[in-house]
């Protein structure tokens, strides 16, 4: 989006790399991950035809926690306090803690959609930058504007994370990018 509008810069060469094992990591994004090892499971009465994701959200809003929809209810990292407040007469029974592994990050896209969610908001609050509260966070000043089709856009940067399993332990890869927002901050 940004540089659609410019000149290409001269005639593309061909891209090489050496010859290495498969094994070599020549350079990564990707991080150790130390995750906790236990979530809160919670069985709610969610009322019928309702988004679960939107009805979860409406709840518990993620400066107060992560949540994941799964089965009869969802799973969740934060104060069984606050999910007594959120949740109240909707909660069938009282929260219970579920040991979750390596294998469960791997294998269950659901898992790995609340870790990313907690991790985003963890890593957002602390240095206090901008979220979507799910997979990606961008700094709050913008570095540059942008006009496209007479609308102006404010860049940010910005990093979107994916939670990967590399040699059977989890990673999370940071993926850089860029956040363009309108005046009304919506996005472009």
């Amino acid at each position: 989006m940004l540089d659609a509008d410019a000149e290409p810069a001269g005639i593309p060469a061909a891209f090489t790399v050496p010859a290495n094992p498969a094994t070599t990591l020549v350079k990564s994004n990707a991080y150790p991950l130390t995750f906790p090892a236990h979530a809160l499971k919670l069985e709610l009465e969610i009322p019928p035809g309702e988004n679960r994701r939107h009805w979860l959200d409406d709840r518990l809003p993620p400066e107060k926690g992560a949540l994941v929809s799964m089965d009869d209810g969802a799973l969740a990292f934060a104060d069984s306090a606050e999910i007594q407040k959120a949740f109240g007469a909707s909660l069938r029974s009282n929260p219970i803690v579920a040991a979750i592994s390596e294998e469960d990050l791997a294998n269950d896209g659901r898992i790995r959609s609340l870790f990313r969610r907690a991790l985003v908001q963890s890593v957002a609050s602390r240095i206090d930058a901008m979220t979507d509260g799910s997979r990606r966070l961008w700094e709050a000043a913008h570095y540059r504007d942008h006009t496209l089709a007479n609308v102006k856009y404010r860049v940010h940067r910005a990093v979107s994370f994916r939670l990967e399993s590399i040699g059977g332990k989890p990673h999370v890869a940071l993926m850089p990018e860029v956040a363009c927002y309108d005046a009304r901050r919506r996005p472009g």
